[in-house]
């Protein structure tokens, strides 16, 4: 923030001093003569004596030799605006009206001060505690005195809800959000300062403290207030993904696709919604099956995340996996098949040739998933990235087992001994 100038200051030097006053004098004509080391040495002079300790101009001078000092950039480590905010807050308990509007200024300029080091010490420094700290004397000062002397100044007003803002960050970078809810609620309710930010750290603690209640109620003012915001849309979904409600969460994912068509990974969440609840289906006599629309939903929006981003292996490798999960579902009403009369013969190749072209179509991703991971160094390659090269792999072996073709089997045996 920039320093507010002081557009005004009452003489000094217009005043006769007498003999108890003499250090306030030559304190005076320091301060005029831009002597500001000798005159910082007469006023704690002043400052110490009985007859001028107790009187609202001596410190008032300080803060104005101390405010000169810190103009300084010589002097920046040395921080004059904290001592030169001491001395104001002195003048006003001695005399709440002194110099009013000058004293207004000179504080309004440590004010600043202390918003810059608290930005300091957050973003460069990323010392959050001690930007904490900053933001605080900040607020102190805007509520100084009988806490009415900056009321209807919008600056700042807006450095205060700044700086609140940044503490909230702050709390959070600590770990410390939930013990401040009622900082970030109130920042959350500034239109000054609210962000998205603000209600996913309310989210984030309602979520700790297992109050869906209030999880709910503030998913709902964020998704009104920020309607297109990408991280509170994925924070709902994600809500719906770990609370297992699959019903609302394929709601929620279709909704969301159909404003982000192209987004590969709300695509491939929306498939594996649809693969899961497809596990879940029934058939005409009440017994569990495989849901074959929902299957086919599943596939199309694989198909769709694929095609947005090919180069990630988890698409890859999970519509492989579907097509080799619906080859095992037939291979299974295969096995049911236990007589040998022509009609079961016949209905038993029919069902191989249903699970064989499944398992062909499978195959090309399952390879693919596996050619991306390859394609990292292995010294890069993560513990998920080595789960599914590996899935990959035992699935081509599965796959050229039931096709019959014992030495392609042997080779996926033989890569799978080779990950390391």
């Amino acid at each position: 923030m920039k320093k507010i100038l002081l557009i005004t200051l009452t003489a000094l030097v217009g005043q006769a001093a007498n003999a108890q006053k003499s250090n306030i004098k030559a304190a005076e004509v320091a301060y005029f003569a831009k002597d500001y080391e000798k005159g910082v040495k007469a006023i704690t002079e002043a400052m110490a004596n009985e007859q001028t300790k107790a009187d609202p101009k001596t410190y008032y001078l300080a803060s104005l030799l101390f405010s000169s000092l810190n103009d300084d950039a010589n002097n920046a480590a040395k921080a004059y605006y904290r001592t030169e905010t001491n001395h104001l807050f002195t003048v006003i308990k001695l005399k709440a009206d002194y110099e009013k509007d000058n004293v207004n200024i000179l504080l309004m300029n440590c004010a600043n001060s202390y918003f810059n080091a608290a930005q300091e010490a957050f973003f460069n420094e990323k010392n959050y505690q001690a930007a904490i700290n900053h933001f605080d004397t900040v607020e102190m000062i805007n509520k100084c005195g009988d806490g009415k002397r900056f009321v209807g100044n919008l600056a700042f007003d807006t450095v205060v809800a700044l700086g609140k803002r940044l503490k909230v960050y702050g709390y959070n970078s600590l770990g410390k959000t939930a013990e401040n809810m009622a900082l970030i609620k109130e920042v959350a309710a500034n239109p000054i300062v609210t962000n998205p930010d603000m209600y996913l750290f309310l989210l984030d603690a309602y979520e700790q403290q297992k109050d869906e209640a209030n999880f709910m109620k503030t998913l709902a003012d964020a998704k009104l207030k920020y309607a297109d915001n990408k991280a509170i849309a994925n924070r709902e979904l994600n809500y719906y993904i770990k609370s297992g409600k699959q019903d609302e969460l394929v709601k929620k994912l279709e909704d969301v696709v159909s404003k982000d068509p192209n987004n590969a990974e709300l695509l491939f969440t929306l498939g594996i919604t649809y693969e899961n609840l497809s596990k879940n289906g029934k058939d005409k006599l009440g017994k569990p099956m495989v849901d074959p629309v929902l299957v086919g939903k599943a596939e199309a929006s694989y198909l769709k995340a694929i095609q947005a981003n090919g180069n990630q292996a988890d698409y890859q490798y999970n519509l492989g996996a579907l097509y080799y999960n619906n080859a095992v579902e037939i291979n299974k009403q295969m096995n049911a098949i236990a007589g040998s009369s022509a009609a079961e013969i016949k209905k038993y190749e029919g069902l191989k040739k249903q699970r064989d072209d499944m398992f062909n179509k499978g195959l090309p991703y399952l390879a693919k998933a596996a050619e991306v991971v390859s394609s990292k160094d292995a010294s890069t390659q993560s513990a998920d990235d080595k789960s599914t090269l590996q899935s990959a792999y035992q699935a081509q072996v599965q796959i050229y087992n039931a096709l019959g073709n014992k030495a392609k089997a042997e080779e996926y045996k033989k890569k799978i001994s080779e990950i390391r």
